[in-house]
């Protein structure tokens, strides 16, 4: 009797190992969205911004109190963060970034207010 029961346990994890490989192959990670992060900055010189960055997709939208809106594409960076477009620049690190227009305005903004 004692013989049967390794035995019997042994055929047992046999037989459930089969069913649950096939099961954990079948089995896909889902991750939640990233909410995108809103903040507002006052810069030294021109027009506030507002930027939305979206992590996942790479991509920040810049609206600039009374101009209008451009979307900026993240680059490359050691420390901070960096974003660009044609002619727009958002560089960054911390609540500071670096606010450029090509052939124009160039200006450092501080964040204001709460991130959502």
């Amino acid at each position: 009797m004692r013989a049967l029961i390794p035995f019997s346990l042994l055929l047992l994890l046999a037989a459930c190992e089969i069913p649950l490989n096939e099961g954990l192959s079948r089995v896909a990670i889902i991750e939640p969205p990233q909410s995108p992060l809103s903040v507002s900055y006052k810069c030294e010189e021109g027009p506030a911004i507002s930027v939305v960055f979206f992590e996942r997709g790479g991509t920040a939208t810049v609206a600039v109190i009374g101009i209008g809106q451009e979307v900026l594409y993240k680059q490359p960076v050691e420390t901070g963060y960096h974003y660009r477009s044609e002619g727009f620049d958002l560089k960054g690190n911390g609540d500071t970034v670096r606010w450029s227009q090509t052939g124009g305005l160039s200006t450092t903004c501080k964040a204001v207010g709460d991130r959502i």
